[in-house]
């Protein structure tokens, strides 16, 4: 792929961006509506199904902040800051997941959801002192020793020991991402691609090892550091299509929960003039490559380890 392809590529795909961005946004601004979700409700035995409005009110917050994420990832990469917007794109990603896990069973996962919020709170209002505490605290500390109490009964801990709010406050799902990735799999069908491998990939290079040092520096093969150069010709294209990629992911889910929204608030793919394996490798090798001062791209596989002497 050569630059001016990936300029161009990667153009398109931030105006589209910017697009999706404006009719998520108007959707949200609009007094967001919701039906019923399209998934009957599974009841889950540890605890008890909280009332279907809270679809809404869960399911509209997953929405309005994958808006905002997607808005500051449109004014990363407009200003050539492509690398810098991953964190960014990670996080919506995340979000990603655990929404369209939630779209499998929308009501009993959203009770889960907003249980785990009340577990969050009661232990924190439970440092303060009695008079300290607001007055629903009660209300809190009822409904997390059903919950426990329930644990208990249903599903005990596989220590042996009885559960606590300190267990509890671990993971919403008493799971982890990968896990729910691949149960949103199974339970949507072979089309639903895996997001988690996608998560990782990102995580790899953020968090301030090899990987994250090779968007910025790597060796010459003789001991010494050189600048990557042309860090603003890259991720333009990968960094969009991940975020629209999201946004696609996070429509579909918010429609299993009953949302009034059409795929068509979403990318467009089909009037980007871009066919969809030119788009996947684009992003592809996007992601993989860099250039040295010399102008010659070298593959992130084929890169000598960083040293110095």
């Amino acid at each position: 792929m050569g630059v001016s392809s990936a300029q161009d590529i990667g153009a398109t795909l931030l105006a589209e961006l910017i697009e999706c961005q404006g009719r998520l946004s108007q959707w949200v601004e609009n007094h967001a509506s919701f039906g019923r979700p399209k998934v009957r409700s599974t009841p889950d035995p540890t605890f008890k199904t909280w009332r279907l409005p809270y679809v809404a009110q869960v399911v509209g917050l997953f929405v309005a902040r994958l808006n905002w994420n997607l808005r500051a990832v449109h004014v990363l990469c407009s200003d050539g800051l492509a690398v810098q917007a991953q964190p960014v794109v990670r996080a919506a990603l995340e979000s990603s997941i655990d929404l369209r896990y939630i779209s499998t069973n929308p009501q009993t996962l959203v009770s889960k959801w907003c249980i785990f919020e009340d577990v969050q709170r009661y232990r924190h209002l439970g440092q303060l002192k009695p008079h300290e505490r607001p007055s629903d605290f009660e209300l809190i500390e009822r409904q997390v020793s059903l919950r426990l109490r329930q644990l208990d009964k249903h599903s005990p801990h596989k220590s042996g020991k009885p559960w606590t709010a300190k267990g509890l406050a671990k993971d919403w799902d008493l799971s982890n991402l990968a896990e729910r990735d691949k149960r949103a799999c199974a339970a949507l069908g072979e089309d639903e691609p895996d997001l988690y491998g996608m998560y990782k990939l990102l995580s790899g290079n953020l968090h301030g090892g090899i990987e994250s040092a090779n968007d910025f520096v790597m060796s010459d093969g003789h001991g010494k550091f050189v600048m990557v150069s042309g860090i603003a010709d890259r991720k333009r294209v990968f960094v969009p299509w991940l975020a629209m990629y999201c946004l696609s992911t996070s429509i579909r889910s918010a429609i299993r929960c009953g949302a009034s929204l059409t795929e068509q608030v979403g990318p467009r793919w089909d009037t980007l003039g871009i066919e969809a394996t030119e788009l996947r490798d684009a992003a592809i090798e996007d992601f993989a490559y860099a250039v040295l001062p010399t102008g010659q791209p070298v593959s992130l596989s084929d890169r000598p380890a960083i040293e110095a002497k």
